[in-house]
C-alpha cells in the first residue's frame, strides 16, 4: 500500500512539474502569441469573405503577395487579388460563407514571420463547388510596421473520396 502511495504521488509530482514548466516556458508563451495574431488576422479575412468583398479581403495581404488558389492560379499582387476574390464572390463562390476554420499550427519563424496551417469548410449554395467546399491553407504572415499581413498563402482544396 505505501509503494502504490508512493508512486502516486511521484506520477503527481511529475505531472504538475511537466505541465507548469510547459505552461510557462517561453516557446509555449510564443507559441500561444502567434496562434493569437494569427487568429486574429484569419477571423478578418473570414469576415471579409462572409461580406463578398474583395478588396476588404485583399487588404489583409501585403502589396507584393504570393496567393496560390485551389485551382492552381498564382496572384502576385493585392491588386490582383481584390480583382479576383471579387470575380469569385459574385460567381462560383457566390452566396457562400465561411462556417468553420480550424487553425492546426501558428509558430514563429522569426520575430517578424509567422506561419499558419489552417483549414476550413464553406458551404456553397449553387454550382459545381456546391454544397460544401473543404480546403486546407498554410499561411506565410509577416509584421509590417504594427499590422500583421499575409505575405504568401496557399489554398488547397479537400475533395471527398467517393
Amino acid at each position: 500500500m505505501r509503494t502504490l502511495l508512493c508512486l502516486q504521488l511521484m506520477m503527481f509530482a511529475m505531472t504538475s512539474t511537466t505541465s507548469a514548466q510547459t505552461a510557462t516556458s517561453p516557446q509555449a508563451d510564443a507559441q500561444g502569441q502567434a496562434a493569437v495574431i494569427a487568429s486574429d488576422v484569419l477571423k478578418r479575412l473570414d469576415a471579409a469573405w462572409n461580406q463578398a468583398d474583395g478588396a476588404k479581403f485583399a487588404a489583409e495581404f501585403s502589396e507584393d503577395a504570393d496567393v496560390i488558389n485551389i485551382f492552381g492560379t498564382h496572384l502576385r499582387t493585392r491588386a490582383e487579388m481584390a480583382k479576383r476574390m471579387q470575380s469569385i464572390f459574385d460567381t462560383i463562390f457566390k452566396g457562400s460563407t465561411h462556417r468553420a476554420r480550424n487553425l492546426e499550427i501558428a509558430r514563429y519563424l522569426a520575430p517578424d514571420t509567422i506561419i499558419v496551417l489552417s483549414s476550413t469548410r464553406v458551404e456553397v449554395p449553387t454550382g459545381p463547388l456546391a454544397p460544401e467546399e473543404r480546403n486546407r491553407q498554410t499561411f506565410i504572415l509577416v509584421k509590417n510596421g504594427d499590422a500583421w499581413q499575409i505575405r504568401h498563402w496557399h489554398n488547397t482544396s479537400i475533395r471527398q473520396q467517393q
